[in-house]
């Protein structure tokens, strides 16, 4: 139910609709979070692009609004949060993208992703075992 609330808090917020989107967000922050089970980053997460999108579209709560969007994004990769493209692509983050502290949170999260293993098996003709004739 929480993850519901918080995809229609973020759809709020993306048209416009600024006062329901920050109380539907305000409501789903204080549910349990074990309502939202496995999907407890994603609300989260959601709730963090809530405020981002309202920092940028009610002047005198920008610097509270962007704060508690970031503390809500560090709130979900505490829980589990991983997608490091969404944090680094997704347009509801942009007013936050020039801050110090988001840049900081992508760069802990990026540096948490395993790191691909570039030592594939070697494919080169010299390195294949020599047929025998």
């Amino acid at each position: 139910m929480s993850l519901l609330r918080s995809d229609r808090a973020r759809s709020r917020a993306q048209t416009d609709k600024t006062t329901e989107a920050l109380a539907e967000a305000m409501e789903v922050a204080k549910a349990d979070p074990k309502q939202s089970g496995e999907y407890y980053n994603l609300v989260l997460f959601n709730l963090g692009c809530v405020y981002a999108i309202t920092s940028s579209k009610i002047a005198d709560k920008q610097q509270e609004y962007a704060d508690r969007a970031i503390e809500l994004l560090k709130s979900a990769i505490a829980a589990g949060y991983n997608k490091i493209d969404s944090l680094a692509k997704d347009p509801d983050l942009d007013p936050l993208r020039d801050r110090d502290d988001f840049k900081q949170l992508l760069l802990k999260l990026e540096s948490s992703q395993p790191k691909a293993n570039n030592s594939a098996s070697p494919t080169t003709q010299e390195s294949l075992p020599a047929k025998k004739e």
